[in-house]
């Protein structure tokens, strides 16, 4: 048992490795991880709040992580993640959790955001046309995120529109709170078309080493600056709390694997 005897404590990297799969529990205080979590043997568990293991990030590009999940290891409880957004205009930004049971509630308290019967209310317009500021895709289309409970599907991406008005924005950090994922294969399921793919774990990917079927070797970031889509290579580092744009070139439904296996639908 690690016990922080109420206080705030700064991991930086850490391997867990209990021989005999014995369980490591993180209680009484808050973890703040800066480096690299190794779950290597053992089962880790996260104490009940107000406990509280954060995964933190301190720059646009950069963060701490947790490293693949071993099929000897475990996580289970909620972990915290951060993600800084770097200042610049006021514009739309892509953005995802890497955690399940988050909703789009957790991301209101780090940003306005505007809805019908949202607590931050309507920005511009009222009713039929209050502006929706977080948008999703469905089948090579853009629809308004209405419901504040919206659950951040784990692999889903979304575009959040910030800013401190309609010219600037100083920057956030935003962070959600759930259940990590383990150490099974993670599919995304695919739309004929142009989706939203949001990075579903808690540690930056490389596209490349994704297997992928009908998906392009290519993805597309929006530039807040440039206002519009750049195709990134496909060597190009996929950050934590990051979504992207890709096309599927099949008239099924695909699945991309983040493990490495693809299975078809």
């Amino acid at each position: 048992m690690v016990n922080a005897g109420s206080n705030t404590v700064d991991l930086f990297d850490i391997e867990i490795n209990k021989s005999g799969g014995s369980s490591v529990t993180f209680t009484n205080g808050t973890y703040v991880l800066n480096g690299t979590l190794y779950p290597t043997l053992g089962n880790i568990i996260m104490d009940a709040a107000p406990t509280q293991f954060i995964v933190n990030s301190i720059s646009g590009v950069g963060g701490a992580r947790i490293a693949a999940v071993s099929s000897g290891s475990s996580i289970t409880g909620n972990v915290t993640v951060r993600r800084y957004i770097e200042p610049g205009v006021a514009d739309w930004r892509c953005v995802a959790s890497p955690v399940t049971g988050a909703t789009l509630l957790d991301w209101d308290d780090n940003i306005a955001i505007s809805g019908v019967g949202f607590p931050d209310g309507c920005a511009i317009g009222t009713g039929d046309a209050c502006f929706y500021s977080v948008k999703r895709t469905t089948i090579n289309a853009y629809v308004d995120v209405t419901n504040i409970l919206q659950p951040l599907t784990n692999g889903k991406g979304f575009d959040v529109y910030m800013g401190d008005d309609t010219i600037v924005f100083s920057g956030v950090t935003l962070d959600v709170t759930g259940t990590v994922h383990g150490s099974a294969d993670y599919v995304v399921n695919f739309n004929h078309g142009w989706n939203l793919q949001g990075n579903a774990l808690v540690s930056p990917v490389v596209w490349s080493s994704l297997t992928k079927s009908h998906v392009g070797n290519y993805y597309y970031i929006y530039d807040t600056g440039a206002e519009t889509w750049n195709g990134m290579m496909e060597r190009q580092i996929h950050p934590v709390q990051q979504n992207l744009q890709v096309v599927s070139n099949s008239t099924r439904s695909r699945l991309l694997d983040l493990r490495f296996q693809v299975h078809y639908v």
